[in-house]
């Protein structure tokens, strides 16, 4: 009898093991979709508006140079989810697509250019002085995805002139 418990519990420990890796037992979400819990008033007075999307002067600047300099049609998007921009390739899915999500779903890149479409034209990363060695990996990352991906990612120091490196690339692209 005791034998039989042992098997029991292993097989249960076993199902309950595989069920989590499948993605069946995911109490984070109902049907793929992630869960909401409801909100109240008093959850809701948690929160508030931040000042500005903007962190630091230069992304300010940077930005405004940007809305001066786009042609017509072009528009600029800031702090715009990498997973809005790139996605899994659509034949990789379920287990196989979740560590790959993962890897994007809490990034972002600065600025985004899209057309009229909402198409990426090209997307800015503003380097300053918080870009070191430490920041290497997130901006390879960056990198290697924008360039698997086929679109442009540009990346501008702080300390560069803001209106001669937007017309190098608008004249790059052909967008000038």
């Amino acid at each position: 009898m005791f034998e039989f418990l042992v098997i029991l519990v292993i097989a249960v420990i076993a199902l309950a093991v595989l069920s989590t890796l499948r993605g069946n037992n995911d109490k984070h979400t109902e049907g793929g979709k992630p869960k909401t819990k409801p909100m109240t008033d008093a959850l809701a007075q948690n929160y508030a508006a931040r000042p500005s999307l903007f962190v630091n002067p230069p992304e300010s600047e940077l930005f405004q140079i940007l809305v001066r300099m786009l042609p017509p049609g072009a528009h600029v998007m800031s702090k715009t989810r990498l997973e809005d921009i790139i996605g899994v390739k659509p034949h990789i899915k379920g287990q196989d697509a979740r560590p790959l999500r993962s890897r994007i779903k809490s990034r972002h890149v600065d600025f985004l250019v899209i057309n009229t479409l909402g198409q990426p034209l090209f997307a800015i990363e503003l380097d300053g002085k918080s870009h070191t060695k430490a920041t290497r990996t997130a901006d390879e990352l960056k990198d290697r995805l924008f360039a698997a991906a086929s679109l442009h990612l540009y990346r501008i120091k702080t300390n560069e002139n803001f209106h001669t490196r937007i017309a190098k690339i608008l004249s790059d692209l052909n967008l000038a």
